[in-house]
């Protein structure tokens, strides 16, 4: 059974492959891979990892990159799976089937997707926002709308999609003033509508768009709203996904343990987010997920902090923020400070340990992520001239 699917056509779905001669390499995704270092053999139907070790098949590929049993993995695969890619790796090829309940249930919303072309330029108020805003396809509703459309009017709308980059459909905000945070003034339109049957318990944010990134770093930024997720993917935090809220579904839950080995939390500044904050955390760490939580600012959220920062400063501030960050460079730091003046043998010469480290980051350009990091590891290479 297994041989009827075609392995560089299912990896392909899943990472950017090239073609080497008959076989295909391209970023591991079960480590922090800077190299092409997995390679696909079509021939054989097995893939290979020479930097840490995993290999296998295309069932086993899929269990390993999904998290999932053999069953659901062969529930993934399609009769497409057994055709052969298209040389040259530009063709865009169909996506592997969803869990049960995913495609499915999103039967309906094929009128509301045809809304989206008609959907006007957001007025964001912010130049460093707006070419995101496109990206994610968010747009205002012409006041004027066919009745099965009315109740969107006017909205900031923003597209949901599933994991798979499937439509689920449409989440509207309300551009009217609020009144507590609710209402309009008006007191009879919501803040927030939602389209008919939106299953938003099994849906994140913009994971169709993370989820590479967050497999990449093993790392997902979880956020609450729809336009927190768009400021942290404009500042470049491309691995950051929405909740739509401050509850965590065990769908979301189960979403999050598929991609990612950790999770930050960066909910909003306000009591409500810090405790909303907290229960996440807590559940997060039930279900196995290494869980902290970034304090933002009282008041603010990422949306706000980041017009109030500009990219770069808020980019900055989350990464320094993030507990995560770096474990790795901490790990060499503690080596240097424990063995400053060991020489080791490099390019047939004795040279300081600290030297090698900086002269291996500069060559491979792998710069340390914290400018703390790169001041201690330059007053290491100091000490030693």
């Amino acid at each position: 059974m297994k041989q009827q699917y075609d392995i560089t056509h299912v990896i392909r779905q899943y990472l950017p492959l090239q073609q080497s001669g008959s076989r295909w390499k391209g970023l591991c995704p079960f480590h922090d891979d800077h190299h092409p270092s997995l390679t696909v053999d079509p021939g054989k139907q097995r893939f290979v990892c020479y930097a840490c070790g995993e290999r296998g098949d295309a069932i086993s590929f899929i269990q390993k990159i999904e998290r999932c049993s053999f069953k659901e993995a062969l529930e993934k695969l399609t009769p497409e799976s057994s055709h052969p890619p298209e040389r040259g790796g530009e063709k865009t090829v169909p996506p592997l089937t969803p869990p049960s309940g995913g495609r499915g249930s999103l039967s309906s919303v094929g009128d509301w997707s045809e809304l989206l072309p008609q959907l006007m330029p957001p007025v964001t108020g912010d130049s460093h926002l707006t070419p995101t805003y496109l990206e994610f396809e968010g747009g205002v509703a012409p006041h004027l709308l066919p009745g099965k459309w009315k109740m969107m009017a006017g909205r900031l709308l923003f597209p949901i999609h599933d994991e798979h980059g499937q439509f689920a459909g449409l989440a509207g905000r309300s551009l009217a003033p609020q009144a507590g945070g609710r209402e309009d003034s008006n007191g009879d339109s919501p803040k927030y509508l939602n389209t008919p049957g939106l299953p938003r318990s099994s849906l994140l944010y913009g994971l169709h768009r993370a989820k590479e990134k967050i497999r990449q770093t093993g790392t997902a930024y979880l956020v609450e709203g729809f336009k927190d997720v768009i400021a942290m993917h404009a500042a470049g935090i491309q691995e950051t996904v929405g909740l739509c809220g401050t509850q965590l579904a065990g769908g979301q839950q189960e979403l999050l343990r598929r991609y990612a080995r950790r999770v930050i939390l960066v909910m909003d500044g306000d009591p409500a987010g810090q405790e909303a904050a907290r229960r996440i955390a807590a559940t997060l760490r039930q279900a196995g997920l290494e869980t902290a939580a970034i304090d933002l600012p009282g008041g603010t959220d990422p949306d706000s902090l980041f017009r109030e920062q500009g990219p770069e400063a808020f980019a900055r501030y989350i990464t320094e923020q993030a507990p995560f960050t770096g474990p790795m460079e901490l790990r060499l730091l503690t080596a240097l400070s424990l063995y400053p003046t060991t020489r080791m043998h490099f390019r047939d010469e004795w040279h300081p340990f600290p030297r090698i480290l900086d002269t291996i980051l500069t060559a491979e350009n792998l710069p340390f992520e914290k400018e703390s990091h790169r001041q201690a590891l330059a007053v290491y290479v100091a000490g030693q001239t």
